[in-house]
């Protein structure tokens, strides 16, 4: 039997995990087509958006989610201590859309997270059953958002995740943040869909009042900063009552970063939850990208310390590899209405590398 290097079974060992990731996760939700709805059914919804001097973010793009199609909605902004004018603004908003209510917020209750204590208000301040959540710097992909998001509620439903992307750039820093939320969005509802809910996103996050109001809303982590919104879909999200919604017109998008380090800042203070999810999910997700670093190193080392035959096996099943990344990418890029520039694959994955060790540091 011929020598075979180490590297090579290492290599395939971490591009076999990779590929029940790709396959079994991303390819199910790349080609998930969602049940006949009850289109006729149109439940009550009130859109929360907790505002902390976002004048100018609320002038641009709060009228996507005023003017939704959608025959029963509220819109609440909480106003949090803003000295920027933006309660100015929203007074202007409030006579031209009658169904937008503004709360304000003068002080933060000791220890609490500003935002979250925000969100708290809002929530128990909704007339409506179901919750959908945003930001004040989104902007809706179309008038269908409201109606999309609430179709996916069924009779067990308290939890309907969306997908939220950021607005396209042209700059290195936005292509790889195009590859890190798509994939971020690939990770938490293809895991739904496997009926293994983990997280969701806040600027696109539905759920129900009774659902918040019996889990004592965010009380286990009010004083965490971030994680209002997978925080409480970690811990409470199970099989039975999370759903998601991956129709192109419920995508919501979001004003992206333009310097490196106040990304590296937001995405720090987001990842720094992830000590809080449960075990299990920090197992799984560790698996992930563990696997993701492994995968490129070993193939490396394959580069330069095998013979021309085992490079050359190597390098068909890493191109492999890549053609389906490429296919899962295309096509949920396309999904959510944001088509990605895939070129720029491989050498995002190489730079995602280096940012998860950098931010994992921390």
């Amino acid at each position: 039997m011929p020598y075979i290097h180490p590297f090579i079974y290492l290599f395939l060992f971490f591009w076999v995990i990779r590929v029940y990731f790709l396959t079994a996760y991303f390819f199910k939700l790349a080609l998930y087509k969602p049940e006949n709805q009850n289109k006729s059914l149109k439940n009550a919804v009130s859109v929360i958006i907790c505002a902390h001097n976002e004048y100018h973010n609320l002038k641009l793009k709060l009228t996507s989610i005023l003017e939704q199609d959608y025959p029963d909605f509220e819109v609440i902004v909480v106003d949090d201590r803003s000295e920027d004018g933006t309660h100015e603004l929203l007074l202007s908003y409030q006579k031209r859309f009658s169904h937008l209510r503004i709360i304000k917020v003068k002080e933060t209750i000791q220890g609490a997270n500003p935002k979250k204590n925000a969100l708290s208000i809002g929530i128990s301040s909704a007339q409506n059953e179901i919750i959908l959540l945003t930001d004040a710097d989104c902007t809706a992909k179309s008038k269908l958002w409201i109606d999309k998001m609430a179709q996916c509620y069924k009779e067990n439903t308290e939890i309907v995740l969306g997908a939220s992307l950021y607005e396209m750039k042209k700059s290195v820093l936005n292509h790889f943040i195009q590859f890190e939320t798509i994939q971020t969005a690939a990770l938490y509802l293809s895991f739904a869909l496997k009926r293994e809910p983990y997280m969701g996103i806040g600027r696109n996050l539905s759920y129900k009042k009774s659902f918040f109001l019996r889990n004592n809303g965010f009380n286990e982590h009010l004083s965490v900063t971030g994680g209002d919104d997978d925080l409480l879909v970690n811990k409470y999200a199970n099989n039975r009552n999370t759903e998601i919604c991956i129709a192109t017109e419920a995508t919501i998008f979001s004003s992206p970063k333009n310097k490196w380090g106040e990304y590296l800042v937001q995405k720090i203070r987001h990842l720094s939850v992830g000590k809080y999810y449960n075990k299990k999910d920090q197992m799984i997700l560790g698996l992930y990208h563990f696997s993701q670093i492994m995968l490129w190193i070993f193939f490396i080392f394959v580069l330069f310390r095998t013979n021309p035959l085992e490079l050359l096996i190597s390098s068909l099943f890493m191109i492999a590899f890549w053609i389906g990344q490429y296919v899962v990418f295309n096509k949920l890029s396309t999904n959510f209405g944001a088509k990605y520039t895939l070129r720029w694959l491989p050498i995002m994955e190489m730079l995602f590398i280096f940012y998860y060790w950098v931010v994992g540091a921390y």
